[in-house]
């Protein structure tokens, strides 16, 4: 730096009794020009000497805290302001009294102004997220969620899930209000979980799967606050979620031809109360196609989209799976072939997941599927015990279960199943089964005695070709596997061939210069062998003589 160009940092007043600003000055000669560098502090904190803040334990805890980003800022800054002045090093024109240097100089400060004025900006800002609400952090981070693509996928977040964020903003939201509590990350503390668990089961009436959802939601949200210092405390990560094992029902194959078999006519329609522009028969249709093909409720909305192939004796569907994003092909059953015809190939549209249940709860209910049961639920932080109607019971996911749990009964084969559901853990597919101790129990008997009863019904044929084409298909499989793993070890095989060859080479080169070098003293090969080895043996005769 040139040894005429100077900046200091001073205090605008330094006999003031409230904070005031600190100044910057750069000075060349008469040329002497000032700018505030955006902070203010009390002159009893500011070492003259040092231009810097003085931090000491005697200050307070917000004093400390802006003499430490004073001087973190001030450092920035001279780092900045220092790579600039190198550049107007050795320059001839800057002279105390040339207006060519006036121009440079004036031209250095506005730089450095540039850099002083941005640096301030940045602080602000930094500052203001300092200062940032959860609320506002939470509804930052889903918009801007809910907007960017899976790294991985490249696909964005569902709309269902979404809203699931939605609502555990809206529920913190409702809490803090409801508690009077300042919209802080300073209440994340030990004790947040217990406070917010209680507000919600008992304020809110949640269940507890509920609330599961939303712990997992909010510590996602929390942990990005965490990684960006917002949030210092990290009590969140050690929150725990209690769920609860709600009953999980299927519809036997029996129930599924009933609810299948029903017919809304006129005189049903105006029983209950159906009007004729209502979608439920199509909900029907589409729950008799999730249950026997074991599709989710958002595969149902890419039916269109799907493969069919209807060629008879091979009919099947292969289908983008939404949640695993994996192709998955399906041999059809009976009822779905003919729902197909029914609609011409052009299936029609499922409606909301709310209505969808709605209408599918109506006709079970229609149906007679109406089955007493028990089911565990949580009212109120208590744990109750309620009897329903099966149909009471029935939801969009009821129809992936109700395949699962039947074809598993058919063919006794966890992996047969998994084939067809698309599960790659046989943990989570185990959670998919409804099968209880007496059904279990009833199984095996009949597994281990062969004793099958034989049944004339066209849907348990339909179901049984079903089950033997899904064994073919395996056993198709099992065949491919076998395949690639002879391929594999044929590929091991010419590695380990390859070596040797390339062993064999080594050696062969090895020969030929041997010969060329033979060639050349005008020796034979076994002579210059000879003699090459006497040259070793002389040349391990010195050194042994030169170690000792």
């Amino acid at each position: 730096m040139a040894k005429d160009i100077k900046y200091h940092f001073y205090l605008k007043d330094i006999n003031s009794t409230t904070p005031t600003p600190i100044n910057f000055v750069l000075s060349k000669g008469y040329f002497r020009k000032k700018v505030g560098i955006g902070e203010s502090i009390l002159p009893q904190w500011w070492d003259i000497e040092t231009e810097s803040a003085i931090e000491d334990s005697r200050q307070k805890k917000a004093e400390k805290a802006l003499s430490k980003r004073v001087n973190r800022n001030l450092k920035h800054l001279r780092e900045l302001l220092d790579e600039l002045l190198e550049e107007y090093c050795g320059l001839d024109k800057l002279t105390p009294n040339h207006t060519e240097g006036d121009d440079y100089i004036q031209e250095l400060f506005n730089k450095a102004k540039s850099i002083i004025l941005g640096n301030a900006e940045e602080e602000q800002k930094r500052d203001k997220a300092s200062r940032q609400t959860p609320t506002e952090f939470f509804s930052l981070f889903i918009d801007k969620w809910s907007r960017t693509p899976n790294s991985r996928t490249g696909i964005k977040p569902k709309k269902e899930t979404i809203v699931n964020y939605k609502n555990t903003l809206r529920r913190y939201k409702d809490f803090i209000h409801d508690n009077n509590l300042r919209d802080s990350f300073a209440i994340f503390d030990e004790d947040f979980q217990a406070k917010f668990d209680d507000y919600l089961i008992n304020e809110q009436e949640l269940s507890m799967n509920s609330i599961t959802g939303t712990h997992s939601q909010m510590k996602t949200m929390l942990r990005d606050a965490f990684d960006k210092g917002l949030l210092k405390n990290p009590a969140f990560k050690k929150w725990t979620s209690k769920t609860i094992q709600f009953t999980k029902i299927y519809l036997t194959d029996k129930e599924l031809n009933d609810f299948y078999n029903l017919e809304l006519t006129d005189k049903i329609r105006k029983e209950y109360k159906i009007g004729q522009e209502s979608h439920i028969e199509e909900s029907k249709d589409l729950f008799i196609i999730s249950a026997r093909t074991g599709l989710r409720y958002s595969d149902l909305k890419h039916l269109k989209s799907a493969t069919w192939n209807m060629e008879e004796g091979n009919e099947s569907i292969t289908i983008l799976i939404q949640k695993t994003h994996s192709k998955l092909r399906i041999p059809l059953h009976n009822q779905v072939i003919e729902i197909y015809k029914k609609y011409n190939g052009n299936l029609p549209k499922v409606v909301d997941k709310s209505k969808y249940n709605e209408q599918v709860r109506k006709c079970a209910m229609i149906a007679g599927i109406n089955q007493k049961l028990e089911s565990f639920t949580w009212v109120k932080g208590r744990p109750e015990i309620k009897v329903f109607q099966k149909y009471e019971l029935i939801s969009s996911h009821t129809g992936r279960r109700s395949f699962a749990t039947n074809l598993y009964l058919a063919c006794k084969s966890w992996s047969h199943t998994m084939a067809l559901t698309g599960h790659t853990s046989e943990e989570n597919f185990r959670r998919y089964l409804c099968i209880n101790q007496e059904e279990m129990a009833e199984m095996l008997r009949k597994y281990i005695n062969l004793d099958y009863e034989e049944s004339g019904e066209d849907s348990n044929k339909t179901f049984e070709q079903f089950v033997k084409t899904l064994k073919a298909d395996t056993i198709t499989i099992h065949e491919q596997e076998g395949k690639i793993e002879q391929l594999q070890k044929d590929k091991q095989s010419l590695k380990q061939i390859a070596s040797v060859a390339e062993m064999e080479k080594q050696m062969v080169e090895s020969e030929l210069e041997y010969t060329k070098e033979a060639w050349e003293t005008g020796l034979t090969i076994d002579e210059y062998k000879d003699i090459q080895k006497k040259q070793d043996e002389i040349a391990s005769i010195i050194d042994r003589q030169e170690v000792n």
